[in-house]
């Protein structure tokens, strides 16, 4: 069973059925998208609504509610969809939260009440304060709005303790990508890499916050009254009457590039500064996106310290020689077959699938053009579309991401498949070779066959005996 040590279903109860001691084929676990890929031998009788749980990397036993158990007879497997058992718990739970002027922390205690979740690690800090509004929602949604608000983490755990009691948390954490000295080498470490840089960097940031008056189109909170002093510890200088602030050494390296920072609902030009700052140190470099194929080598019996973990940021060196930083954004942990284990590389986004997202960007498309449409001629109404329509653009810009992100999947994918036909023509070149020298009265023993697996298709390792001398053939591709 690979490096998975324990595996259980579980009753919709949560009440463990049955221990999956042998015939597990698949365990893919998506971190980003909460969910857990699996095929089991059909026997078990895994049926939608049960819950399958297995011990993790980080050693916790965490449970997935399974969504799909579609069996394939000719096969003799269930193939499973599920997911995290705590999200499904607050899929499952509808609510509406509607605070002034809290923390996240607040903003989280309040959502998560009546859930049996309680608040987690909380490294998120109790500076920033915001409005918060979501009505009738999933209590999953109002936790995704809360992170996007706040510019943070919020992650559900249900972990199975060893007396079977469930610990049902919710951590509240900033953004931070931990480096742990992890090199992903494209020629050592992976069998398909794929890596771009996109978005030009920013070096000078506008800010503007919350509306103000009603002329049209409307003022808006600035940051032209803050004053940063490196003397004073601040991050950079920035003078009084100033309606941006520079990074020095970007400006220095890629000239003046111009960006706007804005968020409708800060009242607080200090506030606004700060993040206007943390926005432009995230964009004053390219962004590196990818996708590529490596050994989890943490699996491996003295490597545990070759650790990947989701939003770590790690260097990459492409087969090219070409080194790049980057996040992790998704890790698609293969637990049976670790060399096979995926990451995406990219900038981190909220954890939702993109099908979820698109989603989401679509009823939020329609709802503001509702608003539009309901808009008179006043001038609180004008203002109101303007912010709208700057609305408008950005889930725009965001359903451009979203296939940007779902290309970069594409090409890396792609770069598999070329590098496998290019294995695969060399095969037949060697078949063909082979029908050339048993076309006369050749004696052939074969020996040691092994099936592998190259583009989908079975293939044998065969070593043969041709007139007594030895030869070692991969062949006979044949499609599953």
């Amino acid at each position: 069973m690979g490096v998975i040590d324990s595996c259980y279903l579980f009753t919709s109860k949560k009440v463990p059925r049955r221990a999956i001691v042998w015939g597990i084929y698949e365990m893919i676990h998506a971190e980003a998208t909460w969910t857990l890929n699996a095929e089991i031998d059909v026997g078990y009788g895994a049926t939608p609504g049960e819950f399958l749980g297995f011990k993790d990397v980080d050693g916790e036993f965490r449970l997935f509610e399974i969504d799909t158990a579609e069996n394939d007879d000719d096969r003799g497997v269930t193939v499973i969809m599920s997911t995290d058992a705590a999200v499904t718990r607050l899929t499952q739970r509808i609510g509406t939260v509607r605070l002034t002027g809290v923390t996240a922390e607040e903003a989280v205690t309040k959502a998560i009440a009546g859930t049996g979740f309680v608040l987690g690690r909380v490294t998120a800090g109790t500076d920033r304060r915001r409005d918060v509004g979501e009505y009738y929602e999933t209590k999953w949604k109002i936790l995704r709005g809360i992170a996007q608000d706040f510019n943070i983490r919020v992650i559900p755990r249900c972990v199975i303790n060893p007396d079977l009691s469930e610990t049902i948390t919710v951590d509240v954490l900033k953004k931070e990508n931990a480096y742990r000295g992890r090199l992903i080498e494209g020629v050592t470490d992976t069998s398909a890499i794929y890596v771009k840089k996109e978005n030009a960097p920013i070096t000078r940031m506008y800010a503007t916050g919350k509306p103000i008056g009603e002329e049209d189109p409307p003022s808006c909170v600035t940051i032209k009254d803050v004053v940063w002093s490196k003397e004073k510890g601040d991050p950079a200088d920035k003078p009084s009457g100033q309606t941006y602030i520079i990074d020095e050494e970007a400006e220095a390296e890629h000239g003046r590039r111009d960006g706007l920072y804005s968020d409708k609902n800060e009242e607080d030009p200090k506030k606004l500064m700060t993040a206007a700052w943390s926005d432009l140190q995230a964009r004053k470099r390219p962004h590196v996106a990818g996708a590529a194929n490596v050994t989890d080598m943490e699996m491996i019996g003295g490597y545990s310290h070759k650790k990947i973990r989701l939003y770590d940021k790690v260097y990459v060196r492409t087969r090219c020689g070409e080194d790049a930083e980057a996040v992790i954004v998704d890790v698609r942990r293969n637990y049976l077959r670790p060399a096979r284990t995926k990451i995406l590389l990219g900038e981190e986004t909220d954890s939702a699938s993109s099908a979820s997202r698109r989603r989401d960007i679509v009823s939020q498309v329609a709802g503001l053009t509702q608003s539009a449409r309901r808009s008179g001629a006043s001038g609180a109404a004008a203002a109101n579309r303007y912010i709208e329509t700057r609305q408008l653009i950005q889930l725009n810009a965001n359903t451009i991401q979203l296939n940007a992100e779902e290309l970069v999947e594409i090409n890396a994918r792609l770069t598999q498949i070329n590098g496998d036909l290019k294995v695969l023509g060399r095969l037949q070149a060697q078949v063909a070779e082979f029908d050339s020298m048993l076309s006369g009265d050749s004696t052939v023993t074969s020996l040691n066959v092994q099936n592998l697996k190259i583009a989908g298709r079975s293939v044998y390792l065969k070593t043969v005996y041709v007139d007594g001398t030895p030869h070692q053939l991969l062949a006979y591709g044949i499609g599953d």
